[in-house]
């Protein structure tokens, strides 16, 4: 009888378990179903549906925490609830939700697998960005003139029906990258051929110089993993390589007039230097986030040779808009955490520091997941004690 009783309470566990994680999958779905048609121009959505999108995942999020965390009131979900509250606010004042959607997914992770999360996000975006291309390759075949370009110093390049060619380059390159981690023990030769082919049409519409390093970059580490120094080199920007990074950008934002070498820094981040120092100049940084008027500071300025404000750069657009406090607990995760990853999540974590030198997406797990495998060391701690690394 006891052993029924064991037998009943054991398939219970299971169950709850296996609901859970369908939970979880589903908002996955839905947040990035909602980001990418957030950029389409293919498929807008009216803000009735977007803004039902959003409240659906909260909720299903909240229930996913609810069903992990048990009656049991841990300090673990304290400090967990805690940041989520602190996000919403920033999420609110700041008018940009990316912080709340990666603190929520975050604080769900509880008894969840992170390479199953990749794979339904993989999933999610492969649908709606093949839908895109599709429609994309048809259209220049027949209709050639529905087809929008983007003119950016002078340079006409594609964006695949998307808002914009760096973010449709983003979009593409972070799925192929979804799918090289999925199958990083064993790539066929065919899988990175169809990689390579694929991403390379996109880089070519797009001219994403950004996307396109990360990626070969991937290649390249990919290639001299097992080398010894190059593991040490790995384990070593993995680990400090945000903290470089942010006080090696923070530093050329508030001194930009002031350091000669900032002039040509920003010419080889093509800009971004100088749009972070004309935001700085006008709002400064911020502890909790702040909003950022954007659209009504497009004049020309002369001091900064810049039209009009953009942050594309991640470590100085936590620092003026999201947030200092996630840029310090961004930066003690991957301290604490590095050391405990694998080989392989170590290279994706590299790779979305690089990215982030150009690109303001790193913060959100669900367009660039890099900072989900740091969570999981935190949240599945447990995990991390029997086997010592990150599958």
């Amino acid at each position: 009888m006891e052993a029924l009783s064991m037998s009943k309470k054991y398939s219970k566990k299971i169950s709850k378990h296996i609901t859970a994680a369908t939970i979880y999958y589903l908002a996955t779905i839905i947040v990035v179903t909602k980001l990418i048609l957030a950029y389409s121009e293919l498929i807008v959505l009216p803000e009735i549906v977007n803004d039902g999108l959003n409240y659906i995942f909260i909720a299903l999020m909240g229930i996913k925490i609810v069903l992990s965390s048990g009656t049991k009131i841990k300090k673990q979900y304290i400090i967990i609830l805690l940041i989520a509250i602190i996000s919403l606010y920033s999420s609110i004042i700041a008018n940009n939700y990316f912080i709340l959607m990666s603190t929520l997914g975050v604080a769900a992770l509880k008894g969840m697998n992170v390479r199953q999360i990749v794979k339904v996000a993989y999933a999610t975006k492969v649908f709606w960005l093949s839908i895109h291309f599709i429609c994309y390759l048809f259209a220049q075949l027949l209709i050639p003139s529905i087809i929008h370009y983007s003119v950016i110093d002078g340079i006409v390049r594609g964006r695949i029906f998307l808002s914009q060619p760096n973010t449709c380059a983003m979009l593409f390159v972070w799925a192929a990258l979804e799918y090289l981690y999925l199958k990083f023990e064993k790539i066929k030769f065919y899988e990175f051929a169809v990689s390579l082919i694929i991403t390379g049409i996109v880089f070519i519409i797009t001219d994403s110089k950004t996307s396109m390093i990360v990626y070969l970059l991937f290649w390249i580490l990919f290639a001299i993993k097992e080398n010894n120094l190059v593991k040490k080199i790995i384990l070593f920007f993995s680990k400090y390589g945000y903290i470089l990074l942010t006080v090696f950008c923070v530093t050329f934002t508030v001194l930009y007039n002031v350091l000669p070498i900032a002039k040509i820094v920003n010419t080889m981040l093509t800009g971004r230097l100088a749009g972070s120092a004309k935001a700085y100049s006008l709002y400064g940084f911020t502890l909790m986030g702040q909003y950022l008027d954007l659209e009504n500071n497009a004049e020309w300025d002369s001091v900064y040779g810049v039209e009009r404000i953009w942050l594309e750069n991640s470590y100085t657009a936590i620092f003026i808009n999201y947030g200092i406090i996630y840029g310090i607990v961004i930066a003690i995760a991957l301290f604490i955490a590095a050391k405990h990853l694998s080989v392989k999540a170590q290279i994706f974590v590299c790779l979305m520091l690089v990215y982030g030198i150009s690109e303001s997406y790193i913060i959100n797990i669900y367009l660039c997941f890099p900072l989900l495998l740091v969570a999981d060391v935190f949240i599945n701690r447990k995990k991390f004690r029997k086997i010592g690394e990150n599958k």
